[in-house]
């Protein structure tokens, strides 16, 4: 017979896990994107604003991923058509939020950089 507290536990723990990766690895993204948007103000270059970019829409198809993949956020509980497509909208709306927060961050953390190297 199973332990219910043992099963609760590693539930808890593999979340945990999850998570703790999520979130090293959205933060490893975002290091990137401000690295290349450091380099990119600081010598006018083009190519790693581009860098930059390209990196941006890798991060939103990160986001997009954790978001999708993992377990949705449920709104509401119902097996309508129009109570998954809410969900869906609230999770797409949850990631775009998320993307938000990263690049504003991503983009003080540079111009913070910028000004105290300049100042």
């Amino acid at each position: 017979m199973k332990d219910p507290a043992v099963s609760l536990r590693k539930k808890v723990g593999t979340r945990l896990e999850q998570l703790s990766h999520d979130v090293f690895d959205t933060f490893r993204w975002m290091l990137s994107i401000g690295g290349a948007r450091y380099v990119a103000v600081q010598t006018d270059s083009a190519l790693f604003l581009y860098v930059s970019y390209g990196l941006t829409v890798a991060l939103l198809i990160f986001l997009i991923s954790v978001f999708f993949l993992r377990g949705e956020v449920t709104v509401f509980k119902s097996d309508n058509s129009w109570v998954k497509a809410s969900n869906v909208i609230v999770n797409i709306l949850i990631c775009i939020l998320a993307f938000g927060a990263c690049l504003w961050l991503t983009h003080a953390l540079v111009n913070t950089f910028v000004l105290f190297q300049k100042g």
